[in-house]
């Protein structure tokens, strides 16, 4: 039967509508100058005489400066800056750690990746799933490993979740079904491959009891269902592809669905975040805007432009059919204009007085970018200030990078619990992962340590101060004795002045 368009997979919910052109803004971006100038028409304004080609000439006559870019790598690496501490593991824990999702990726690159995701999009997801055990197999110890029945993790992007519906339940929100776009590769031929687009519908649903036990309770389990759209006579229907239930290795139903969220932006609904950079996109974009016009400007400018007071002379051609052909303007090497009496003709330079302006411009955008990103990423430097200022500074500029910090690791916490059901081990006993919250830069400038060094020479300050700074200030390694290096430096100078005495006496 045909279906009306609430019915198809394909449909997005407003709000997933509402945040498509900032997530499309920000994911543009990030693939780079290629994709900015294969969508010049979404980001680059056409003004109303243009020309086609010279709208076109335009609005890709400039590269695409990375700040966008460089901002997500450099709050990655503040994020990642120490490796995830996995705790509460198991040696099978382990073994699976090192391929999370059965592709060779281990966890540490994987959450990386998912966190690349929660900052450029607000949010990210990982799907956890467990091999389907084959109809009639036992699972046991023997034939487990055999089998590859393991939990397997799967992320997906915010631009692939199109719809979810939530329910009290217990008196609390509960996620009762969720559709995710996937793109497979379907075969062509002998070596063709080509994308085809399908849609796995979670849901909880609803199972009787089983026949020898018709008093139990109806239970509400987990399920899947893989779909593709298909046009036909009566329009596009949903065709049923595969499905099934979320079942731990034990073959027990998923009172829950198995899709771990991290928030990396601020929320206020499910499934809903603030991207945390987009703010910087924006700049980002009107930097490319205007560098486009000035790129554009200035090629203008380096090219003497042609001109005629008059007109062409007659060619004194006629064509078969007895038309005098008419005049026709060239430019090129080895070229002359034959013009009409009286007429005049010669080349005139474009001053660009206005061009210092819109560099101005493209500047403004660059700092207020790296203003952006400053605050975003890391303390910026005000001048002379108190240390209740700086800290005050510090607190509120790391606070973004904070939640995303928190709403990640929160991620990858869910989607340990589910490894762990999966597995037959208690919530409580699930493996858990904490992130790096440290952000403030402690590391001790050149002119800190000369001034160190400074006291310690001229004014007698303790070496053991002057080396527990150096430690902090990550000039010395947290694993180095302290007190023993306060024995050698003591023992170097000894030494010295033994020398120095030798010397006078000889």
């Amino acid at each position: 039967m045909a279906t009306n368009a609430n019915d198809l997979p394909s449909t997005p919910r407003p709000e997933y509508l509402a945040v498509a052109p900032d997530i499309l803004l920000i994911r543009d971006q990030l693939a780079g100058t290629r994709r900015m100038h294969a969508q010049y028409k979404l980001y680059i304004p056409k003004w109303t005489a243009e020309k086609p080609d010279s709208y076109k000439k335009r609005a890709t006559s400039a590269k695409l400066y990375g700040g966008l870019a460089r901002s997500l790598s450099a709050s990655v690496g503040k994020l990642f800056a120490k490796p995830p501490k996995l705790a509460n593991t198991t040696p099978a824990i382990d073994a699976h750690a090192e391929n999370i999702d059965g592709k060779g990726t281990c966890h540490d690159v994987f959450l990386k990746r998912r966190a690349e995701d929660g900052l450029a999009d607000g949010i990210a997801y990982i799907l956890v799933d467990f091999a389907r055990v084959p109809d009639g197999v036992v699972v046991h110890g023997g034939n487990e490993a055999a089998l590859n029945l393991r939990p397997l993790w799967c992320g997906y992007s915010r631009a692939d979740v199109l719809s979810w519906v939530t329910e009290v339940v217990d008196n609390v929100e509960t996620t009762v079904q969720v559709t995710l776009r996937e793109v497979a590769a379907a075969r062509v031929g002998k070596y063709g491959v080509q994308p085809k687009l399908q849609y796995r519908r979670l849901q909880l649903v609803t199972v009787m009891p089983p026949t020898d036990r018709p008093t139990d309770p109806p239970m509400r389990v987990a399920a899947w269902v893989l779909v593709e759209e298909v046009g036909g006579a009566d329009g596009v229907t949903e065709q049923r592809i595969d499905g099934g239930f979320f079942r731990d290795k034990q073959g027990r139903f998923f009172s829950e669905i198995p899709l771990a969220v991290g928030y990396a932006g601020r929320t206020d609904a499910p499934f809903c975040a603030e991207p945390p950079l987009l703010p910087i996109a924006w700049c980002n974009l009107e930097h490319y805007r205007i560098s486009c016009d000035l790129r554009y400007y200035e090629s203008l400018c380096a090219y003497p432009q042609p001109f005629i007071e008059g007109s062409l002379a007659p060619t004194g051609l006629i064509t078969a059919d007895g038309a005098a052909v008419p005049p026709r303007f060239q430019m090129g090497p080895n070229v002359l204009w034959h013009l009409a009496e009286g007429s005049k003709a010669g080349f005139v330079e474009l001053q660009g007085t206005t061009l210092d302006k819109l560099a101005a411009s493209v500047q403004r955008c660059k700092d207020e970018m790296g203003e952006l990103g400053a605050s975003f990423l890391s303390k910026k430097t005000r001048g002379v200030e108190t240390a209740e200022a700086k800290r005050i500074d510090s607190a509120a500029e790391n606070a973004t990078l904070a939640t995303a910090s928190v709403g990640i690791a929160d991620m990858d916490n869910q989607a340990w619990r589910f490894h762990a059901m999966y597995e037959g081990i208690d919530s409580a006993q699930a493996p858990t992962v904490s992130l790096n919250t440290e952000f403030e830069d402690r590391s001790m400038d050149p002119a800190l340590m000369g001034a160190y060094t400074d006291a310690v020479v001229k004014a007698g300050f303790p070496l053991r101060e002057w080396l527990e700074a150096w430690q902090q200030g990550g000039r010395i390694g947290p694993e180095k004795d302290l007190d023993g290096l306060v024995l050698e430096i003591m023992a170097g100078q000894a030494a010295i002045e033994a020398a120095k005495q030798r010397q006078a006496d000889a």
